[in-house]
């Protein structure tokens, strides 16, 4: 986890380095956006494990989440907002056949989805003509296994298509903390529409 977040961090400071266009004034400026991703699930919520007696399967993991968010520019590099998101999760449980005991194999598999409120800060640390690199992070309420307190961190790219819309790409962490401290990775690409300002 110490070597995602590193590389992160070098790729964010070469690319600030080497970045020649002055940075734009974001201030005043209102940005909406909306995003498709999937998630990959990491700590021991998303540990797949074998019960010994039956030989029984269980895993859990994340899948496919989209979600919205609003942006507005509080100084020349930084924006703050708002996002609402819904992250689906699946969990799985197989067992084989007992006939002795007359049980057939079971193969089950249920999905359920939860929405997410967060609160997050993006700092501009690239910009050429065309496109922008953003730090992203910060906390919200993410509801797994109940409502609890969460942190996110990652990058933003945003590409311009047109005067007022963008494309962006959005990999991030996110860490929940309850007893079992699920972590995930997302990757999320999506559009971007600029209000003005």
């Amino acid at each position: 986890m110490k070597r995602i977040l590193l590389t992160c961090a070098v790729f964010c400071l070469i690319i600030s380095v080497s970045a020649s266009a002055q940075m734009s004034d974001f201030k005043g400026q209102t940005w909406l956006c909306g995003n498709l991703g999937y998630a990959f699930g990491m700590g021991d919520a998303f540990v797949s494990y074998t019960e010994p007696y039956s030989n029984t399967k269980f895993s859990t993991d994340a899948g496919i989440g989209f979600g919205g968010q609003f942006y507005y520019g509080l100084q020349d590099k930084l924006l703050i907002g708002g996002e609402l998101s819904l992250q689906s999760y699946t969990a799985k449980m197989s067992a084989p056949a007992n006939l002795s005991l007359g049980i057939p194999e079971m193969d089950v598999s249920t999905s359920e989805t939860k929405f997410n409120v967060i609160v997050n800060t993006l700092y501009a640390v690239s910009q050429t003509r065309s496109s922008a690199l953003f730090l992203s992070g910060g906390t919200g309420l993410y509801d797994f296994g109940g409502t609890q307190l969460g942190l996110n961190t990652g990058l933003v790219w945003r590409y311009q298509v047109s005067d007022n819309v963008y494309l962006t790409g959005m990999p991030r962490f996110h860490v929940v903390f309850t007893d079992n401290t699920p972590m995930m990775i997302q990757l999320t690409m999506g559009a971007q529409f600029s209000l003005g300002g």
